[in-house]
């Protein structure tokens, strides 16, 4: 029996560092790109804070693509959950090769959605649960009955 026992997977919380930008590939999936901040903050050996930030890009594919492009914007809090990946290309001015490391996104979480200053367009109050229900794309098994084994006489 082959077995996969790998696991890829990344969890980051950070800040949005511009507006998304979403596109249509040739067969008209959305997806969407934006760039995320994280911070690190330590001592130094004379006891000084350190920080520093670390930038990260993500895609998002699909309806979780467009919910991100319609409901999130520059500085809002998030959290990404999804699978780092390893892209690399031709550089087409200097045909240097060049990569790069990009999170897709299964899950996306708006940890600070204030309606009242992200400058998009005033949607129904139903829509904010919808909104954190379409960004919830894991998918969960159905719960297994609780079974009990009978206990035999000795």
């Amino acid at each position: 029996m082959a077995t996969n026992n790998t696991v890829n997977r990344i969890e980051l919380i950070g800040y949005m560092g511009a507006m998304p930008e979403m596109r249509y590939t040739a067969n008209g999936a959305p997806v969407t790109n934006f760039s995320m901040a994280t911070n690190r903050v330590w001592k130094g050996q004379e006891g000084e804070s350190q920080r520093h930030t670390d930038w990260h890009r993500v895609t998002a594919w699909g309806r979780l693509a467009e919910v991100v492009n319609q409901y999130m914007g520059k500085g809002k809090r998030v959290r990404v959950i999804g699978r780092l990946e390893y892209q690399a290309w031709n550089d087409k001015t200097t045909g240097e090769l060049r990569s790069r490391a990009v999170i897709i996104a299964s899950q996306v979480l708006f940890l600070d959605y204030d309606r009242t200053h992200t400058g998009l367009a005033d949607e129904p109050e139903a829509e904010e649960q919808l909104v954190e229900a379409v960004t919830q794309l894991e998918v969960v098994p159905p719960a297994q009955p609780n079974r009990s084994r009978r206990k035999q006489a000795a």
